[in-house]
Formats: C-alpha cells, structure tokens, sequence
C-alpha cells in the first residue's frame, strides 16, 4: 500500500474515532460504522470518498476481529477522466523554459507516470543509451518495471542532468526532509505552467490519462495500455475505451 493511501487511511480513522467519541473498541466498529456511513452522506460526501473511508475503517477493524459488511455504501459513477489533446501536451513541454519542469512534465505524459512513481527515480534509473526508466513500487505487480521513453524525452533528460551535475541520488532533488521534490512540488509545477502556456487547469493525472488516451488512439489494445499504466485491473482501463469509441474502427486488423 501506498504511503499516500496509508496516510489517507489514518486521517479517516482519526475522523471515526471523534465520531465515536475518542475511544475505538470492537463495539464502536460493529455498531458505529453505519452511522458514521450515513453521518458522511448527510454532510454531502462524494460516494467515492465515503467508500474510501469504510475501506480504511474495514482494515482497521480486522484488527479487532471485526469483519465489517455494509449495505448503505453508496454506488460509484464511473467518471470519465479529463485529458489534454495531444498537440496540447507537446505545447506544454516544448513551452516549458524551466529545464527541471519541462522534464518532469515530459516524464508524467511520455512514461504515464504517478506521482509517487515520479518522485521515487533515482538518476540511476535513468539508461539514456536504451531510452528507457526503472518504475519502482512495481516490482510485486504484473506491469513492466522498466518502461520507454521517446528520444525527445531521453533528449530533456540528458540535458537536465547534464546541466544540473547529478551524478546520482533523486532525480529531482529538493530542500524536503527526504531530499526529494514532494507531491505538491510536481502538482504546482504542472498546475503553473499549464496556467501559463495552455490557459487551463492542468494536473499530473490528466498527463498519465492523455498518454493512454493517444495509446487507445494508435490503436493500442486496452491489455498493454493496462500494463503500462501499471493499472491491476480491467476495470479501470476499460475507461479509456469509452473515450475513444469512433477510433476502434482505425485498429489495424490483426490476422
């Protein structure tokens, strides 16, 4: 699990334990967690959060012996996620003056990279000769470890390297606590310089959706979109597809 989702987990389970007056006991799960379900849609929750926070009860729980089973948890919609069109994305990186951004930027979009994923490479996880990056936090899934980059990505990146003199250790170093550029450093560069050059809102997920809505449109199938992604199941790559339904006719045959 995530450090990101543990955190989120432990925030929720500080909230249930107000709700339940500051003590968790195997009683308070078994008896509370409905009312504290429905405490959450009364406040206008989104289902998808309020999901979240069950999960993070139901885990918790377990270590109670408790095994919880809810009927009230609302039904999720399947949001179709926002992306950038592709010459938007090449706007943006060709725009980008910052050398660090713009590799950071071509990194997310060309690699499909989560945030965790981009802020955990090392400058030895770069090979520049065989254009290509090592994903940790992949090594127990079935998605590749190392994955490809184009040549004008493996450009930026040589010249950023090059030009700030690492030699090994992050690949985008900071002042942070662990030496390494955080969440909100990569959410504010892409947010600000997608204010900058295309005039929109812009966040690191819409770069990882935009690579696997131009895979979908090359007539990539939806298995290899998934293992690129890094995405364990069907379900959430099937997203994609909707998408892009008129394009399904341009696939090349494959007999």
């Amino acid at each position: 699990m995530r450090a990101r989702t543990l955190h989120t987990y432990a925030w929720w389970i500080t909230k249930f334990s107000e709700f339940c007056g500051g003590a968790l006991t195997k009683e308070c799960f078994e008896k509370k967690t409905h009312e504290f379900i429905e405490h959450l849609k009364r406040e206008g929750y989104a289902p998808s959060t309020i999901r979240t926070a069950y999960a993070a009860i139901k885990m918790y729980a377990e270590g109670y012996g408790v095994n919880l089973r809810l009927t009230n948890l609302p039904p999720v919609e399947e949001k179709i996620p926002d992306y950038l069109e592709e010459e938007e994305v090449k706007k943006l990186i060709d725009g980008t003056l910052c050398l660090c951004s713009k590799a950071i930027i071509a990194l997310l979009y060309d690699c499909a990279l989560r945030v965790g994923e981009l802020i955990e490479l090392n400058v030895e996880d770069v090979d520049l000769k065989d254009r290509t990056i090592f994903v940790r936090g992949r090594e127990k899934s079935r998605s590749p470890q190392r994955l490809p980059m184009s040549e004008k990505t493996a450009e930026i990146l040589e010249r950023y390297i090059k030009e700030s003199g690492l030699e090994s250790g992050p690949l985008f170093p900071s002042s942070s606590s662990n030496g390494r550029i955080t969440n909100y450093g990569v959410y504010c560069v892409v947010r600000s310089w997608g204010e900058y050059i295309l005039g929109k809102k812009v966040n690191p997920r819409m770069l990882r959706h935009t690579a696997a809505v131009v895979l979908r449109r090359r007539g990539v199938d939806m298995e290899s979109i998934r293992d690129f992604l890094g995405l364990k199941t069907d379900a959430t790559t099937r997203r994609y597809a909707r998408l892009v339904p008129t394009e399904l006719k341009n696939i090349p045959p494959r007999l």
